[in-house]
């Protein structure tokens, strides 16, 4: 196994910044009230602050992969050092730098940590999910 030295992921991390094209918001999951059984109201999705970002929307296609099926989900390139759980949602401002008419919101169901930053999958929000934030 090689080891990357400092350098390298830096300039890594440099060019996956570079492809950062949209803007995003972390959705922070906040528990209303905890008590002896858990949270006792709906939990609230305060927006974090705007980071740029790198959006792929999934394939509403099946692709054939070697006579499985595999769908593609939507997935978010973030910066190292962002704090995200799979509790939080994420909010699509912009893509392409372009402001959206109506922000797209997604919950996080995996997080993986990168050398040049983290990788999120993504779905998207059901209406009653929406209307819990």
């Amino acid at each position: 196994m090689t080891v990357l030295r400092a350098q390298e992921l830096a300039r890594m991390r440099a060019s996956q910044a570079d492809l950062y094209h949209d803007t995003c918001r972390v959705l922070q999951w906040t528990a209303a009230g905890i008590g002896n059984w858990g949270p006792m109201a709906q939990p609230s999705y305060p927006a974090q602050s705007a980071s740029s970002c790198g959006f792929k929307p999934g394939s509403v296609k099946e692709v054939m992969d070697n006579g499985q099926v595999v769908m593609q989900t939507p997935q978010l390139r973030l910066p190292i050092g962002t704090t995200v759980t799979e509790r939080d949602r994420i909010e699509i401002t912009h893509r392409y730098g372009a402001e959206l008419d109506t922000p797209e919101v997604y919950a996080i169901t995996g997080i993986r940590r990168g050398p040049s930053g983290l990788v999120l999958d993504l779905e998207t929000c059901t209406e009653e999910e929406l209307i819990e934030r």
